[in-house]
């Protein structure tokens, strides 16, 4: 899912055909979200953290998709994090939280936020609780292989 102000031609050809572009002469050609019906046929969506609302939006029940993965989320603040795990998951939902938190952090411009916290990534501060903290010795810290089939409805994960 693209932002309706994305330029066309910014979009890499491979991409194109798997996304949803409007030019129905009633307004302005750009890109836009299917209707629901279109998209309750998808089983992979890949938009930014703040965009996956919009499927919430048009009205994607929570549940709908089995996993939601977050890529670079040791990048991601808490609330971005949570604005497709809110809108999207229900208890059976998956959730795959990917990246490096040694690495970027989120960049925080605003005073209260890092008063609040915010600076720290949902990722960084899931990790410093006791389950994962190898100083405690109540858990080890694991990097995991996700391979997901899609078409194979399997799951492989390698330690």
């Amino acid at each position: 899912m693209y932002a309706p102000s994305k330029d066309e031609r910014e979009v890499p050809d491979v991409l194109r055909a798997y996304s949803y572009y409007r030019e129905d002469g009633s307004s302005r050609p750009c890109f836009s979200v299917p209707p629901m019906a279109t998209m309750m046929n998808y089983r992979v969506i890949v938009s930014t953290l703040i965009s996956a609302s919009i499927a919430f939006g048009i009205g994607i029940p929570r549940g709908h998709f089995s996993h939601i993965i977050i890529d670079e989320a040791g990048q991601a603040t808490e609330p971005e994090a949570f604005v497709s795990i809110k809108t999207l998951a229900d208890p059976k939902t998956n959730i795959v939280l990917s990246g490096d938190p040694k690495q970027l952090g989120p960049v925080i411009r605003s005073g209260i936020a890092t008063h609040l916290g915010l600076e720290l990534s949902y990722i960084e501060r899931i990790m410093a609780r006791p389950p994962y903290d190898q100083s405690t010795g109540h858990g080890r810290r694991h990097v995991f292989l996700l391979v997901y089939s899609l078409v194979a409805n399997q799951t492989l994960i390698i330690t």
